[in-house]
C-alpha cells in the first residue's frame, strides 16, 4: 500500500490516515505535474483488514505542470474571484456545467483557498454534491486538493473541511520533510 508518493524534488504527497495512493490510476508526469487519487487503503488494497479512514471519501490531488505566476498571498484572491464567475464553475464541475455548480463558501486559510460547493453533475457517478477544494502553492506549483464524499455516505460540512485540511496539512508535513 502506497501512503506517499513523491512529484518532484519539492512536492510529496502524503495520504491522511486510513487513505492509500492508488497508484495504478495515479499519474506522475516527468514535468512534475500529477494526478493523485486516494481512497480507502481497504478498498484500494482490496484486502478487508487493510486501514479505512473515520471518514470515508474519494480524495484527488493534482499538480499543476508549470510553475503558477501567484504568489503565496495572491492565490485566495485571484483563484477566489475567478471561481464565483461562470468560467470558475465550469472548472468545478465534474460535467463542465456551470449551472450545476453551486459555491456555498470560499476562505483563505494558511495561504490556501478553501471551496466548499455542490456540483450536481456527479449523481452519476456515486458522489455526494457536497465537494470541497484547497488550492495552493507548493514549490512554485498549483497544488489542488479536492475531497468528496459518497452518495450513500456523504460527508458533513465539518467531516468533509477536516479531511481537507488533513490532507492539506499532510502534503505541507511531507514536501517539507522530502525537500531537507
Amino acid at each position: 500500500m502506497t501512503r506517499s508518493l513523491p512529484v518532484s524534488e519539492g512536492i510529496v504527497i502524503a495520504a491522511p490516515p486510513g487513505y492509500c495512493i492508488d497508484r495504478e490510476a495515479s499519474r506522475v508526469k516527468d514535468s512534475g505535474g500529477a494526478f493523485v487519487l486516494l481512497g480507502s487503503c481497504a478498498a484500494i488494497s482490496r484486502n478487508a483488514s487493510a486501514p479505512r479512514p473515520l471518514t470515508p471519501g474519494l480524495l484527488t490531488v493534482t499538480v499543476s505542470d508549470a510553475p503558477v505566476p501567484l504568489s503565496d498571498d495572491q492565490i485566495g484572491t485571484a483563484l477566489g474571484r475567478f471561481f464565483n464567475t461562470p468560467e470558475g464553475r465550469a472548472i468545478l464541475s465534474r460535467s463542465g456545467n456551470a449551472n450545476a455548480v453551486d459555491i456555498l463558501d470560499t476562505d483563505v486559510s494558511q495561504n490556501a483557498l478553501i471551496l466548499h460547493f455542490t456540483d450536481e453533475s456527479v449523481a452519476q457517478l456515486g458522489l455526494s454534491p457536497e465537494h470541497w477544494r484547497a488550492l495552493f502553492r507548493l514549490d512554485g506549483r498549483l497544488v489542488t486538493v479536492a475531497v468528496s464524499g459518497f452518495d450513500d455516505l456523504p460527508m458533513t460540512s465539518s467531516e468533509g473541511l477536516a479531511t481537507l485540511r488533513s490532507m492539506t496539512d499532510q502534503i505541507r508535513a511531507a514536501s517539507a520533510q522530502g525537500a531537507s
